[in-house]
């Protein structure tokens, strides 16, 4: 089966739960391909090492939203930037 991941993890429980999750997956035989941020953990259980990961550079992108004064219109932003995303993938 192909599964495509996408996460967006510090270092941690969750971050390790992922790898292990990912390993074993990969041991039966799945292909998985992994998509994060910048943002995310790389150091801490690398998933490089196991699957292709793509890293997608949002840093920027989060630094504005943070820049808008109104909820609503960080929420429009917000969506639009997550659409984006998702239609690169």
């Amino acid at each position: 089966m192909k599964i495509s991941v996408w996460y967006n993890l510090p270092t941690g429980g969750a971050k390790h739960a992922l790898f292990n999750h990912i390993e074993t997956l990969k041991e039966r035989g799945h292909y998985l391909e992994v998509w994060t941020t910048d943002y995310a953990s790389k150091d801490y259980f690398p998933l490089s090492h196991l699957i292709k990961e793509h890293r997608k550079p949002l840093a920027k992108e989060i630094f504005n939203l943070n820049q808008i004064n109104s909820p609503v219109k960080r929420i429009i932003k917000s969506i639009k930037l997550f659409k984006n995303i998702v239609r690169s993938v």
